[in-house]
């Protein structure tokens, strides 16, 4: 009897270790693109997001990887050159500090600001993150050496509105 209750432990001790090796928990995340087709006049007209799930978290740089790889959603697309990468991310005091490769300091004004905007965006939504820093490896940014966002300096819902003729002005 005793033999059986041994044995009826000893299985149970295993089915319950069994368990310390499940794979890890997808968490949504929210990943910030430039749309397909920009929509002026809406509130994020040019950014919008979809949340993804199928990413489990390793780390940050992981993260951003995945991110960097592009979206799923047709109607989005990726504001970065192509073979664009992280070389290097890592979190201090609230703010992250991103290096990408130097495909990046191909791009400069607006196209350059978008893309730093939709990743500032990624970053602040899945991270404890108030001001992000975006760097090259070894190029400039437009003449900087990196671009800091926070997020009371970055516009980062489009609040135009189309102009139309008013009756003042006809």
């Amino acid at each position: 009897m005793k033999q059986i209750i041994s044995w009826i432990l000893l299985l149970t001790v295993f089915a319950g270790l069994s368990g310390c090796n499940q794979a890890p928990a997808y968490e949504p995340y929210e990943f910030f693109y430039t749309r397909s087709e920009y929509n002026y006049g809406a509130a994020d007209g040019v950014i919008a997001s979809e949340i993804r799930t199928d990413i489990s978290y390793q780390s940050i740089s992981f993260l951003l990887g995945a991110y960097l790889d592009g979206p799923l959603d047709e109607k989005l697309t990726s504001p970065f050159p192509p073979n664009t990468h992280i070389v290097s991310a890592y979190a201090q005091d609230g703010t992250m500090c991103i290096v990408l490769s130097d495909s990046l300091a191909q791009f400069t004004g607006t196209r350059l600001i978008l893309a730093c905007a939709c990743l500032a965006k990624t970053v602040m939504s899945m991270e404890n993150i108030s001001v992000v820093e975006i760097r090259c490896e070894t190029q400039l940014l437009d003449g900087k050496k990196s671009i800091l966002i926070d997020e009371n300096t970055v516009i980062l819902t489009d609040i135009s509105t189309p102009t139309e003729p008013t009756s003042e002005t006809e």
